[in-house]
C-alpha cells in the first residue's frame, strides 16, 4: 500500500487528529423538520470541539500506537 502512488499523496496530504474531542463531526445523515404552517427545513447536524481542534505533529504520529485515540479519549473521561 505505501508504494501505490495515490497512498502516497494521501498520506503525504492527511493528518492525524490528537483525540476526538478535538475534531469537527459532520452529520451524514439530513433530518427533515415541518412546522404547523408547512413549512419545511432540512437540516444537518456539525458537532464542533469546544477546544481547538489539534492534529499530531509528525514526531508524536510517528511514536502513536495503534489506538491511541481510544487511550487518550479514556484519559480525557477520567478526568473530565
Amino acid at each position: 500500500m505505501k508504494s501505490h502512488p495515490l497512498a502516497k499523496i494521501f498520506n503525504s496530504i492527511c493528518t492525524l487528529p490528537a483525540s476526538y474531542a478535538k475534531l469537527i463531526y459532520y452529520g451524514v445523515n439530513t433530518f427533515k423538520f415541518t412546522n404547523q404552517q408547512d413549512e419545511t427545513h432540512f437540516v444537518r447536524y456539525q458537532f464542533q470541539p469546544e477546544e481547538e481542534i489539534e492534529y499530531l505533529t509528525e514526531e508524536k504520529a510517528a511514536t502513536a500506537g495503534p489506538d491511541y485515540l481510544f487511550q487518550e479519549i479514556r484519559e480525557r473521561l477520567a478526568r473530565q
